[in-house]
């Protein structure tokens, strides 16, 4: 055999492999929101980084207990979107809080 047949396969074949690219999203958003609609909860998406609905959804409106739906939405709007939780008839109530004093408004 010459040395040019004694090439290793990868080598030999590293130029046929090609990557391909899949559609799968992974995010922490998308893993607990599809835990919350497993617990029985309606969630629906909120722009990231935000507690704003994003512009052109329905807010509240658009909440599901599908997964394959809630999917859709994160494909549309993005894997990192925040996530709502509709608490009408669950008997939950979300107590928010903050340890800056100046954010407190008063209102009569």
């Amino acid at each position: 055999m010459s040395e040019d047949t004694k090439k290793a396969p990868e080598q030999k074949f590293g130029d046929q492999v090609q990557e391909t690219q899949n559609s799968f999203i992974k995010s922490d958003y998308i893993i607990k929101s599809h835990d919350l609609i497993q617990q029985g909860y309606k969630v629906y998406l909120l722009a990231q980084g935000t507690n704003v609905p994003y512009e052109g959804s329905k807010g509240h409106l658009d909440a599901t207990n599908d997964v394959h739906e809630l999917t859709d939405m994160f494909l549309k709007y993005g894997a990192n979107s925040n996530i709502g939780i509709i608490l009408k008839d669950t008997g939950l109530l979300v107590c928010s809080y903050t340890e800056n004093p100046d954010r407190f408004i008063s209102r009569a």
